[in-house]
């Protein structure tokens, strides 16, 4: 490599001197600035040869490889003149170099090694990792694989095939750049170089990736983005490999892959002063007239193109672009540029020198270049070269570079005299709004928010920083606030802090359910503002400009905007606060004061804003008591998070736009959760401290919400939003029994005090695992520990919430058992996993995103807790219905069961006036209660006429005998839940047989010397499919065997050689149990077990799949060994193990 010349000594003197200033020439006649060179190639899965990259890139950095007089004048962009080049200087070496690689692993295809682990892993290069635990931090995904891929494999500096592609890319850029920044996800690669004079005044933020191969878990297809600032220039780079096809249907995949990646990366393209977009774009050569019309057939597409081709027609074959298409319609990058097409197609090409295409595949321009400045000062982006690179030989992809010509700021003269900026924004109208699609919501309550950028330059007023927006206008997508302005008093006496300065206005939807989210931003040029203002006293301007957000325009902004000089003062003293709109968070402030002060009107004003709220979780209005009552008697809110490095692992599951489950880690779905009961603390002002169980790197352990009179609350909900989605879980233990303990010792000096006025705290802790010891690995002695505190707790006026974040058997079969035992403890999952727990035991209730998340808040308890545990009767349903639809003392109330055509009818109509809910279950909205659900497993026998007998689980016999036992005593209910449910284990369901008669003998019952097939339910050969009607098998006869009566249950007669059904086995397992099963003594452990109803097992697909593996899950948690009382018999045990040996058995193929 060559040594550094004098010159570019000299450059990194003067760079260091002037960071705002980027010299590039010796020639005092040409301009200054960065010039930047983008290359993206497709490899096509092979190892470019030196003649290739030589073509391709310029070696050593020099520019005049790129620029020089034998450049095709087809490749120098419109208005650029290649003697001079814009006054651009072409000698010395290029600033910075950004290259793009897709198909980048040698040899690669998706039944190697080599091609699973470029399809599944994702992994920074720096972070030299092993290839399972690769595969282990992306959830498994090819678990059949794993175990044969890591013996194949080793370490991760093989993976991937692409270590000799890094070391000649970097032998042949040269030693006189540094490489910024080096990504490698799936097949894609990116590496930034910056020249080392450079390197002092050069950092790299936001490096990051996504995936949107299948299922958005391959990285085969997606994107790789960074930002690099330069002195005080952000710049961003997005390298793209988007989804493959020609048609429509793949058009509208790109289009969608594009706002899929901008938005997994955190729109790079926002925040920054200029933007660079390219890759494998994959968009085709198309004959549609647009996205909506007739697709002409592939082969008349493919004839035309060849003879657009042959004649080098570029004016037709720009016509019919689909990225031109896409951008015109402002489908995609809105703002941006690309250079219109001149050259020959890039794709799809023969593996050789010039160019050659093979017309399997129809010809077109995928590889591209885009480009775009946020900036409105006098100076952009200027593109000098752009074109494709013929003599690349080893891919069928022809590679594309670009050269881009970035200018230095202009000098920037302040005045003395204009110290203080005054800017007021007025007059906001927003137009055409269009939010994402939610799956719980479609009103748009819309407010605006105003952000600096950088903070510094907005002067603040009592040390605290005053953060503009207006106030919400409801339900509806054009909102205006005609008297809502803004103000802001900016500091103008600092060049550093004013170059590059913006001022960010994003539309906000106003939601208490999911959390406030982006509808779209607006970005102002504030440098570009004060320069206009310096040479004028005031100005006055109107404003109007698109709403972007996933680079896709949602609307428009209108907004006028008023300038003047403040010459009284200095930024050091302090200004009077301008009147205008009042910020959120004194609004709240000031209304947690007064209810502090207030105490008479406290309960009129946590009426208004819970009721407020619970219309926003589309809750019913009868259960506004109850919440209202729970959130009187709770003094304050105790959340314990869990932040081992156990919560990294990708288990968990959040709701995307259109419904379906996206994957996450355990740590993004608990703070997708902590980051709404914030803002839910924040709305309802209920006092909340939030602590990490363990230090984190940076940042505060332990974060406040609404805890005090002068509570600046929407700061604090920043600090906690701030805290959960920066911070990364790093340590391995989870210290719940330190948290614990020393939450025992504060809330026991204060129990009296709370007794005495009625009131009570709740303590949530979300873990993932058992608490661990002194030597940081859980073990018996620690949990031990653990559950004698919390039961020690019980006794106090503390509600505890266990908010799991895991799906470990182990672990939640130790909570769960402390949640049945024990009233003011419930132990909860996530809302998928809690609405299969409900639904296998009341499948007729659709259990609502609003009904999970007041119950992890505590604020639901009584009959709510149960629905998780076991199925209700009657009364139950009856006093459930009434608290929940109409309201707890309400009159006139719902007819009892006991009149059960009065109660249907009186139920139906409260059902329909609500509205439908998102069911997890079953993948739809669906109402709250499902009827004919509800009828055909509860109704009377004397109601049901001619209409079928309902689905009935073996229960009743069963009950019967629990009822003749001693009921275990547990810990009484604390005064806050008097009047409320109590445990199944303190109460019997007795009225609840006067109801449920078991269904009338059939024939085969009554005559036991009938034939098999006629005792015998229907067969299936599908193990998964069920029968319209699964039916318990008859107890058999006393004198038969435990192996008959085992095998009677376990297997299909008449041979006895074929197992029943999974649903079948869980279903009728506790016909096993005494006194059915008489051939097993009694034993009181058997009464925990909760029947689970045949109505359950009704679906088919996923919904069925998810069922019958979250009820298996509760068997074999019932059946462990560790759960086993230590009393049992020799044939209960034999009972146990065997049942145990029977449902793995059948579990193996039916949930494959």
């Amino acid at each position: 490599s060559l040594p550094r010349s004098r010159n570019i000594s000299r450059q990194s003197k003067n760079a260091k001197n002037n960071k705002n200033a980027t010299v590039t020439t010796s020639s005092s006649s040409c301009r200054r600035g960065l010039r930047i060179f983008i290359g993206s190639a497709n490899l096509g899965n092979a190892l470019p040869d030196p003649d290739s990259l030589s073509a391709w890139l310029p070696h050593h950095g020099k520019i005049h490889h790129v620029l020089n007089p034998n450049v095709k004048s087809s490749s120098v962009v419109e208005g650029v003149s290649k003697e001079s080049w814009n006054n651009v200087d072409i000698h010395g070496k290029i600033e910075v170099i950004a290259v793009g690689m897709q198909e980048s692993v040698a040899g690669s295809n998706p039944l190697t090694a080599t091609g699973l682990t470029a399809l599944f892993t994702g992994t920074n290069i720096k972070e030299r990792k092993s290839f399972t635990n690769a595969l282990g931090d992306l959830g498994k995904p090819i678990d059949a694989a794993r175990t044969k891929v890591t013996e194949m494999i080793g370490t991760q500096a093989e993976v991937g095939g692409t270590k000799k592609l890094k070391e000649r890319v970097t032998s042949h850029v040269g030693e006189d750049y540094t490489m910024m920044a080096e990504y490698q996800r799936g097949e894609m690669v990116f590496y930034l170089f910056v020249r080392n004079d450079l390197t002092s005044i050069s950092s790299v933020t936001g490096l990051q990736a996504h995936n949107c191969g299948i299922g958005s878990v391959m990285a085969n297809k997606g994107g790789i983005a960074t930002i690099l600032t330069v002195g005080t220039t952000r710049l961003s780079f997005l390298s793209l490999h988007l989804a493959a096809g020609h048609g429509l249907k793949h058009y509208e995949e790109r289009n969608s892959n594009m706002g899929e990646i901008i938005r997994g990366t955190h729109d790079p393209t926002l925040s920054v002063h200029h933007a660079f977009v390219f890759g494998d774009l994959n968009y085709r050569f198309s004959l549609a007239p647009s996205s909506t019309g007739p697709e002409p057939p592939e082969e008349d597409t493919r004839l035309v193109c060849q003879t657009i081709v042959d004649a080098e027609d570029w004016a037709t074959m720009n016509k019919h672009d689909e990225l031109g298409r896409a951008l015109r319609e402002k489908k995609i990058l809105v703002g941006f540029q690309t250079h219109p097409i001149r050259t020959c197609p890039t794709y799809r090409c023969e593996r050789k020198q010039g160019v050659h295409y093979d017309y399997e595949r129809i010809p077109s321009h995928t590889d591209r270049i885009l480009w775009k400045s946020v900036e409105e000062t006098p100076r952009s982006v200027e593109a000098l070269l752009y074109e494709p690179i013929p003599d690349f030989s080893t891919s069928d992809h022809k590679p594309v570079r670009g050269v881009f010509f970035l200018p230095n700021r202009p000098s920037l003269r302040l005045n003395p005299e204009k110290t203080i900026l005054n800017l007021t924004l007025k007059g906001f109208k927003c137009t055409n709004l269009r939010p994402a699609s939610n799956p719980l919501h479609s009103d748009v309550d819309t407010y605006l928010d105003f952000q600096l950028q950088p903070s510094i330059l907005e002067l603040k007023s009592n040390n605290k920083q005053r953060r503009g927006r207006t106030y919400t206008i409801n339900s509806t997508d054009n909102p205006s606030w005609p008297k809502g302005d803004v103000k802001f008093q900016i500091d103008v006496s600092s060049k550093k802090e004013i170059h590059g300065a913006y001022l960010y206005i994003k539309c906000m939807n106003d939601n208490a359910v999911l959390g406030d989210s982006l509808l779209g931003t607006v970005v102002l040029d504030l440098e570009h503002i004060i320069r206009r203002s310096l040479g004028v006293i005031e100005w006055k301007d109107d404003v109007e400009r698109h709403f972007l957000r996933s680079g896709k325009d949602v609307g428009k902004l209108f907004c006028g905007i008023d300038i003047n000089w403040d010459k009284n003062r200095r930024p050091h003293q302090q200004p009077t606060r301008a009147r205008g709109v009042r910020s959120k968070s004194r609004v709240k402030a000031s209304r947690s004061k007064s209810r502090v002060k207030a105490s008479s009107a406290e309960s009129e004003k946590s009426l208004l804003y819970l009721s407020h709220y619970m219309t926003k979780l589309e809750m019913p209005s009868g259960v506004l008591s109850t919440v209202v009552r729970n959130y009187h008697s709770c003094e304050k809110r105790y959340w314990y998070i869990d932040n081992s490095s156990s919560m990294k692992k990708i288990d968990s599951h959040l709701m995307g736009d259109n419904f379906e489950r996206i994957k996450v880690s355990r740590w993004e779905e608990l703070s997708e959760c902590v980051c709404f009961h914030s803002k839910m603390s924040a709305k309802c002002f209920l006092p909340t401290t939030f602590s990490l169980m363990n230090s984190p790197s940076s940042g505060s352990q332990q974060f406040d919400v609404c805890c005090s009179n002068e509570s600046d609350v929407e700061r604090e909900v920043d600090q906690v939003h701030r805290i959960m989605t920066a911070g990364t879980p790093a340590v391995g233990k989870t210290p719940l029994l330190e948290c614990i303990s020393d939450f025992k010792n504060d809330i026991s000096r204060e129990a009296s005090q709370l007794s005495s006025k009625g009131k009570h705290v709740t303590l949530v802790m979300c873990t993932q695992g058992l608490p661990t010891g002194r030597t940081g690995s859980a073990n018996l002695a620690a949990l031990r520990k653990f559950t004698h505190s919390v039961y020690s707790l019980s006794k106090l006026p503390v509600k505890i919430v266990i908010r799991l974040c895991t799906n470990d058997e182990k672990t939640t079969r130790s909570y769960n058992g402390l949640g049945s035992k024990l009233d003011n403890c419930e132990c909860i999952d996530d809302w998928w996993g809690e609405s299969l727990e409900v639904y296998l035991h009341n499948p007729w209730l659709c259990y609502g995103f609003g009904m999970h998340r007041l119950r992890e808040a505590g604020l639901l308890w009584g009959l709510f807790n149960n629905l998780d545990e076991r199925q209700l009767d009657l009364d139950e349903i009856h006093q459930f219905a009434t608290s929940f639809f109409i309201g707890e003392n309400e009159s006139p109330g719902l007819p009892h069961p006991r009149d059960w055509k009065s109660f249907m009818q009186s139920l139906s109509e409260l059902v329909k006036k609500e509205k439908l809910q998102w069911n997890p279950v079953k993948k739809k909205r669906t109402p709250w209660i499902n009827l004919s659900k509800l009828e055909s497993m509860y109704q009377p026998a004397q109601h049901r006429g001619n209409a079928r007998a309902p689905r009935e689980s073996p229960r009743s016999s069963q009950q019967q005998h629990q009822q003749n036992e001693k009921a275990h005593k547990l810990p009484s209910k604390t005064g806050a839940e008097k009047g409320e449910s109590s445990r199944p284990s303190q109460r019997r369901n007795q009225q609840h047989e006067e109801h449920r008669k078991p269904p009338p003998k059939t024939a085969a019952e009554k005559e036991p010397s009938a034939k098999p097939s006629q005792q015998n339910h229907q067969q299936h050969e599908d193990p998964r499919k069920l029968p319209s009607k699964p039916t318990p098998d008859v107890a058999p006869p006393k004198e038969v065997t435990l192996h008959d009566v085992l095998r009677s249950w376990s297997h299909q007669p008449p041979n006895f050689e074929k197992l029943h059904p999974l649903h079948h086995l869980l279903v009728t397992l506790p016909t096993t149990f005494p006194p059915v099963n008489e051939r097993v003594e009694p034993h009181e452990y058997f009464s925990k077990w909760t029947p689970i109803s045949g109505e359950v097992f009704l679906g088919s697909g996923d919904e069925l799949d998810g069922l019958l593996k979250r009820a298996t899950r509760k068997v074999k948690i019932f059946l462990h060994p560790d759960k086993l009382p230590k009393d049992l018999t020799e044939t209960q045990s034999f009972l146990f193990r065997a049942i145990w040996d029977v449902i793995l058995e059948s579990e193996a193929p039916t949930l494959k």
